[in-house]
């Protein structure tokens, strides 16, 4: 296994898009809940992504860092059940895969400090909170499958809020269903290595998560833009397992 192919796998590359889809959901959402003059559209897809580039970024380095961490407290677990994973099979050290993993969570969380907005860096504060907790419980407590729905669904609702006049209300919705999508892949993915077919299936569901927030752009934000940009999240992280699987 190449360096770059290790780090690949350790951080989740390939399904990095989902986080993204999250977080265009929680801004068509948000933006049309600001827009309230009848007649005016849906928000244009740059403009989302302009605005929330930062949020993007902050998303991208949750997600891979969550994904490092994860691995590096699963180690000892891994070189039993899971021997190929970078870290017990030696490409990534545990040490290199735990600092990857704060360097992540920390950066995650600086990028959202840019929004004037204090409900966004409270919300990611929690966020970053839940990623650590996890990690530290889930090979203890079967109840931890709860925080990474709940990651999830605060990622969606920073998002929202992102949205200069949006409020928290308009937060639940989305982050309810997505949480809800997510703790159930969740606590079907706990013990998946007693499963041999399992892995394969868990990565398929969490491919669908851009499909759901497609589905949900267009029923709470009417933006077809957006929807478009999320099923192309989903493309993107299905060619990218195809090719993780093949390396």
């Amino acid at each position: 296994m190449s360096v770059f192919a290790a780090w690949a796998r350790l951080l989740r590359v390939a399904n990095a898009p989902s986080a993204w889809s999250n977080a265009v959901l929680g801004l068509a959402v948000g933006a049309a809940a600001a827009t309230t003059p009848r007649g005016v559209g849906p928000a244009p897809l740059p403009t989302l992504l302009n605005e929330g580039f930062l949020l993007l970024v902050s998303a991208t380095l949750f997600y891979a860092g969550a994904m490092a961490m994860n691995d590096a407290a699963d180690a000892a677990t891994d070189l039993r059940e899971r021997p190929g994973r970078p870290v017990p099979s030696g490409a990534v050290s545990q040490r290199a895969a735990h600092r990857a993993g704060k360097l992540g969570v920390i950066g995650g969380l600086a990028a959202l400090v840019a929004y004037p907005q204090p409900e966004v860096v409270g919300l990611g504060t929690l966020l970053a909170l839940s990623i650590v907790l996890y990690n530290a419980l889930h090979l203890r407590h079967a109840w931890t499958v709860a925080l990474p729905a709940l990651c999830r669904g605060l990622l969606v609702a920073i998002a929202v809020l992102v949205v200069p006049a949006a409020g928290p209300t308009d937060a639940v919705v989305p982050a309810l269903v997505v949480a809800a999508a997510v703790l159930a892949v969740s606590a079907y993915a706990r013990r998946e290595a007693e499963h041999p077919g399992r892995p394969a299936r868990v990565g398929r569901l969490l491919g669908s998560l851009p499909a759901l927030d497609a589905v949900l752009v267009l029923l709470l934000a009417g933006n077809p833009e957006a929807a478009v940009f999320c099923i192309g999240c989903g493309v993107l992280g299905f060619i990218g397992q195809r090719f993780a699987a093949a390396s």
